[in-house]
């Protein structure tokens, strides 16, 4: 019954035109980054900006590209997926033939990882790809033997890593609120506009408040992410967060923030009338 109701679910999300907007989105912010790259280094010779669009300087360009739009097309993703079900009633048609509520819930949230890994991992190798391209045509090589691939692979498994309060966030108002609009506009308002308000009073107030806002979702990727970007690219972090929390107590709550909302979609789902 599980790998049934997987592999239908999953169909269904990879048939969705939202998947494959957002993944024409991220190819089309890499191309106009790379056209721009070009017409900076071939014809205006701005050889200053040589290692911000050539390898291996422009991976980190992609993967902060990936970091900041990455976040934002996964809320709308698992908002739109997550609570579009409800709509088209398809959870009332598994539930009809006999699959458990536990079983729907647990394969609906699995079968969200997969987007987002999918999403990640092609993001990072059509921007490594294009940029690859551009030190080919700008330098005449690509400095392959300078990336460590394996660390990237690494990236990409922290970065989803990272994302998952955010989608479980997501996943919980659209099991509890059953709309893809409510869900999708507090996940982006959270993401957006919440913690970076939250970030800057910690700035002023300090203290206490300061304490606290160091183990929001994004002070802990924060401290998850910095060792994979060179020391300009976090002038404008916040350099306590790398500080006074450790990578494994980030991991460790990012992990724990994650299986709480999940446990209270679980239990709130399990709870739902779903004849109406």
């Amino acid at each position: 019954m599980f790998w049934n109701v997987f592999r239908m679910e999953m169909a269904k999300i990879f048939e969705r035109k939202v998947f494959w907007i957002e993944l024409s989105l991220l190819a089309l912010v890499f191309i106009l980054l790379n056209a721009f790259g070009y017409l900076d280094l071939a014809l205006a010779k701005e050889t200053q900006d040589m290692p911000v669009y050539t390898w291996p300087g422009a991976l980190e360009m992609v993967l902060g590209i990936v970091i900041n739009m990455g976040g934002i097309l996964m809320i709308v993703l698992v908002g739109l997926v997550a609570a579009q079900e409800y709509s088209w009633r398809t959870m009332q048609l598994w539930l009809s033939h006999g699959v458990s509520r536990k079983l729907l819930i647990g394969v609906k949230a699995l079968t969200l990882l997969i987007p987002v890994i999918c999403t990640i991992l092609a993001a990072v190798l059509l921007g490594g790809s294009l940029s690859a391209l551009l030190s080919w045509l700008v330098q005449g090589t690509a400095d392959v033997q300078s990336v460590d691939f394996g660390q990237l692979i690494f990236w990409c498994v922290t970065t989803a890593y990272t994302l998952l309060p955010y989608l479980a966030l997501t996943f919980l108002v659209a099991i509890v609120s059953r709309s893809a609009l409510v869900a999708v506009s507090l996940g982006l308002i959270y993401i957006l506009v919440v913690e970076p308000l939250l970030h800057a009073i910690a700035s002023v107030v300090k203290g206490t408040f300061a304490q606290v806002v160091l183990y929001l979702p994004a002070s802990l990727g924060q401290v998850l992410l910095t060792p994979f970007f060179s020391p300009v690219d976090n002038v404008g972090s916040t350099a306590t967060s790398a500080t006074l929390v450790s990578p494994a107590l980030a991991a460790g709550c990012i992990g724990l923030y994650t299986l709480l909302l999940c446990v209270i979609a679980f239990w709130s789902f399990s709870r739902q009338n779903m004849t109406n």
